[in-house]
C-alpha cells in the first residue's frame, strides 16, 4: 500500500509539471496612447497568443497623469514592467534599466531607431507618432500672394508681410495659458541641425547651451520669430480659447497646434471656411516602447 501511494504521489507530482502555469509579461502604457486601438478594435493580447501562446500579454493602462511619477517611482524600486512606453526625451532616464534591442528584427526595421539610440544602443522603439502643424488661412496667404514657407526664413517672411501689410495677426499665440507656446519653447531645438536626439545627450555635454547648440540655436530662432511681435501686441492678454476663436473669424492667419485641431476646427468652423484651412507639417512626436 505504502508503495502504491508512494507512486501515487509521484504521478500527481508529474502531473503538476506537464500543467505549468503560463508566463505573464506586463505592457504598461498611459491613458490616450490610442489603447482602445490595441485593447478592443485590434487586441495586441490576442495577436500575442497566437505568435507565442506560451505567454500571457497583459496591458496596463495608467492615468496620463500619474504615468511618469508611477514609471519613476518603479525605476527606483526595481520594479518596472517588461514593456513601458515613453516619450522619447525620457529615454535617457530608464537607459541602465532596459536591454538593448539593436540585434532584434524590429530595432533594424525601426526608421526611428537610430536616431534615438543612446551610446549605439537601440534601448527603445518607436510606438507611434503624430503631427504637430503650423495651420494656415489660405484665404489669407492667396490675398497677399504668398506660398507655403519651406524654410524658417521663408516662414519668418511670411510672418512679417501679413504683420506689416494688414491688420490680421500673422500668427495667434495664446500665452496667457502657458503650454500654447511649447511649440516653439520645447519644439524649435528639436528642429535645427543635431537636435533630434537632444534631451538624451545633453547631459553629456560640458556645455549644451552656447552657441552651435541645439537648445541655443532653437531658441535663437524663436527669438527672431518673437521679435517680429507674430502674435500682436498683448500675446499674454489671450488664452488658447479666444486664439482658435481668433483663427476661426480670420482675424489671425495662422496658429500652430498638434493633428488633433484639425477635428476641432471642423467641428467649429462655418461651413464656408472648412475648404480654406492649410496645415504645414513643422515636427513628428514619437513615443517609444522600452
Amino acid at each position: 500500500m505504502k508503495k502504491i501511494c508512494a507512486i501515487l504521489v509521484m504521478f500527481l507530482v508529474m502531473l503538476g509539471c506537464g500543467k505549468e502555469k503560463k508566463k505573464e509579461i506586463v505592457m504598461s502604457i498611459w491613458e490616450g496612447t490610442g489603447e482602445e486601438y490595441l485593447i478592443e478594435t485590434n487586441s495586441l493580447v490576442d495577436a500575442y497568443s497566437k505568435v507565442n501562446p506560451e505567454v500571457i500579454l497583459k496591458i496596463e493602462k495608467i492615468p496620463a497623469t500619474d504615468y511618469d511619477t508611477a514609471m519613476k517611482i518603479r525605476n527606483t524600486a526595481n520594479q518596472l514592467p517588461d514593456i513601458f512606453a515613453i516619450r522619447n526625451k525620457h529615454m535617457y532616464t530608464y537607459k541602465d534599466s532596459v536591454i538593448d534591442l539593436s540585434n532584434t528584427k524590429a530595432a533594424k526595421v525601426n526608421e526611428f531607431a537610430e536616431a534615438y539610440s543612446i551610446d549605439g544602443k537601440n534601448l527603445g522603439l518607436a510606438m507611434y507618432g503624430f503631427n504637430e502643424f503650423v495651420y494656415y488661412r489660405k484665404s489669407v496667404f492667396n490675398e497677399l500672394g504668398l506660398e507655403v514657407p519651406k524654410t524658417w526664413n521663408e516662414f519668418l517672411n511670411v510672418v512679417n508681410v501679413i504683420g506689416t501689410q494688414t491688420d490680421t495677426i500673422p500668427l495667434a499665440i495664446g500665452g496667457k495659458d502657458l503650454w500654447t507656446t511649447y511649440p516653439f519653447g520645447q519644439f524649435l531645438p528639436y528642429l535645427v541641425k543635431g537636435g533630434d536626439n537632444i534631451l538624451n545627450v545633453m547631459g553629456d555635454s560640458n556645455d549644451p547651451f552656447v552657441p552651435g547648440h541645439p537648445v541655443y540655436e532653437g531658441y535663437k530662432k524663436t527669438n527672431e520669430l518673437f521679435t517680429l511681435k507674430p502674435a500682436g501686441n498683448d500675446p499674454l492678454g489671450y488664452g488658447w480659447s479666444q486664439e482658435t476663436s481668433m483663427f476661426l473669424s480670420k482675424k489671425a492667419a495662422m496658429m500652430a497646434a498638434g493633428q488633433w485641431y484639425y477635428t476641432d476646427f471642423m467641428k467649429e468652423a462655418p461651413e464656408e471656411a472648412k475648404g480654406e484651412i492649410g496645415r504645414a507639417s513643422c515636427r513628428e512626436r514619437v513615443y517609444v516602447l522600452v
